[in-house]
């Protein structure tokens, strides 16, 4: 361990009154007192500085640093084009891929604007998606980005292959027809049958249900 470093010793109670006078008697010849000589004053340093600064000024003007921008270059620029044939169509989707605005970064904006950009737009598009989703709209958009139109979706699914909308399409006709027959049908008479053949009730429960009911 180091030596124990001597403080100095408090001998006696001192008077603060006294020690508060003594060092007043210190310095009142220098407080708001005028100085013997003019000729012997000293200039303080910051006069000395505001001085040295204005004849800099003068001279030369305002010495300011000037920062370096890095030019940008029409081949470095990032362009939203070019990645346009890679988004494709991927097993499960049930919707195309939506059509996001092309991008472009500008000669003068930095790539730090432009990731901001893009994030905004990027927002943008994410709100309008739940917007469709929402209210089972469709928001067609141009290249630029304008809105062109708003329309209701399809109810087939656009990605299915043709036979299947073909079954589809023929399926729902089907429940329609067997709807509006039931419609026709009396069914308070049917239950009260006994014994008789409702064989067409059955195949059109079977259309609506997928199995045949009992009347």
């Amino acid at each position: 361990m180091g030596r124990k470093i001597p403080r100095k010793k408090h001998r006696g109670v001192k008077d603060p009154y006294k020690q508060q006078e003594e060092r007043f008697n210190k310095i009142k010849n220098k407080l708001n007192a005028k100085p013997e000589s003019t000729e012997s004053q000293e200039i303080p340093r910051r006069l000395q500085n505001i001085a040295k600064f204005n004849s800099v000024i003068s001279r030369k003007g305002l010495p300011m640093k000037k920062r370096k921008k890095e030019k940008l270059k029409n081949n470095t620029l990032i362009d939203g084009r070019k990645y346009v044939d890679r988004e494709k169509e991927l097993p499960g989707m049930t919707r195309p891929t939506k059509l996001v605005p092309l991008l472009q970064q500008h000669p003068k904006e930095t790539y730090k604007k432009f990731l901001k950009r893009v994030d905004r737009v990027t927002h943008e598009i994410i709100k309008e998606a739940d917007f469709e989703k929402k209210f089972k709209v469709e928001v067609k958009r141009d290249e630029r980005g304008q809105v062109v139109a708003v329309q209701h979706q399809e109810k087939i699914d656009p990605l299915l292959s043709d036979k299947q909308k073909e079954d589809l399409v023929e399926r729902e006709e089907k429940k329609k027809a067997a709807r509006r027959t039931l419609r026709c049908l009396d069914l308070s008479g049917c239950h009260n049958m006994v014994g008789q053949d409702c064989s067409s009730h059955s195949s059109i429960a079977l259309l609506l249900y997928g199995h045949p009911q009992i009347w």
